[in-house]
């Protein structure tokens, strides 16, 4: 009997210590089948809406790229702290899609330099700030730049605008220039 009750304990601890290996196993997702290709037929006669069924982006920014610049100086004579540069004209039937801004402006020492950009759908035009960096002396003058990634939309026929601001510390002239870049939607 004391042999069967020593067969009986470890084969009990095996259970006890086995056990919980199989419920770990239970409550895991068993791995879907992995999903076939998907064939897409389409030729001139298959019609949707009267339309054959389009296979390729048909609002293809690719089609349409874009980029405009415009210079920019502000004099040290008198009070001309800013000034406004026309970029761009957005067509009409167009949604201009800002996509990137770069800027380069240079001041006299020791002052600093700002910069946004503005656009309009509709209605009242956006102001968007530009993070600028100070390059240090280019061209014996203090250089701030930008190059950012954006995502601004310009109605048609509105007017895409940077701004330029300067200190009030400088009163020596201060040059520059706004580069954009992006792609041009066909409005309906």
């Amino acid at each position: 009997m004391k042999r069967f009750n020593r067969y009986l304990s470890k084969a009990i601890c095996c259970v006890v210590l086995l056990l919980p290996l199989a419920f770990i196993g239970a409550g895991q997702a068993v791995a879907a089948p992995a999903t076939p290709n998907v064939n897409v037929v389409n030729t001139p006669t298959v019609l949707v809406g009267n339309t054959p069924l389009p296979v390729f982006d048909v609002d293809n920014p690719a089609s349409q790229p874009f980029q405009a610049s415009a210079q920019f100086t502000m004099s040290g004579i008198g009070p001309v702290f800013s000034v406004t540069s026309d970029i761009t004209v957005v067509p009409a039937g167009k949604m201009l899609v800002i996509e990137h801004v770069t800027f380069i402006g240079a001041t006299g020492s020791p002052g600093k330099i700002g910069a946004s950009i503005s656009n309009s759908i509709a209605g009242p035009g956006r102001t968007h700030w530009l993070v600028l960096t100070e390059q240090g002396a280019l061209f014996g003058t203090p250089a701030f730049m930008a190059n950012q990634p954006m995502r601004l939309y310009a109605g048609p026929g509105t007017t895409v605008r940077g701004h330029a601001f300067r200190s009030i510390d400088s009163i020596d002239a201060s040059a520059g220039a706004f580069s954009i870049s992006g792609h041009f939607v066909d409005i309906p």
